[in-house]
């Protein structure tokens, strides 16, 4: 939820296994996600990612200061508004469109707002092209 730390959130994606979490407010409407990447970004600033050897700076303090302050830190001030949704009607073109244009590799299904289920494209090819 908005309200969750980054803690909360590493916690959950070591714990299953995930890269990418969809944040809900307090009705449960989606308001974004957040992922590995983004939590490398915040980590990282931009030019960091321009050096080919990052080995002179393995202690980079950035890094170590969002890590060591995760409790404090909370995911609405890291999350992401760009992410594939589609409705709970939805047809699988609707979807797979989605997931192309946003070049990622889930879908959040929404109604209205509120989030009921997540699609991700391994189900998505499984029950296309195998069911």
């Amino acid at each position: 939820q908005e309200n969750d730390t980054l803690k909360d959130a590493i916690d959950v994606f070591v714990r299953h296994d995930l890269a990418v979490l969809p944040v809900v407010d307090k009705d449960g409407d989606m308001i974004g996600t957040v992922s590995a990447f983004e939590l490398f970004r915040v980590c990282l600033p931009d030019y960091i990612l321009w050096m080919d050897d990052l080995s002179p700076i393995i202690n980079f303090e950035p890094f170590a200061n969002v890590l060591s302050n995760e409790r404090n830190t909370w995911l609405t001030e890291i999350i992401t508004h760009h992410y594939a949704a589609v409705s709970d009607d939805a047809p699988a073109i609707l979807v797979a469109g989605e997931i192309t244009k946003k070049g990622v590799r889930e879908a959040y299904v929404l109604r209205g707002e509120k989030l009921v289920g997540v699609i991700t494209i391994q189900q998505f090819l499984h029950k296309l092209f195998r069911e």
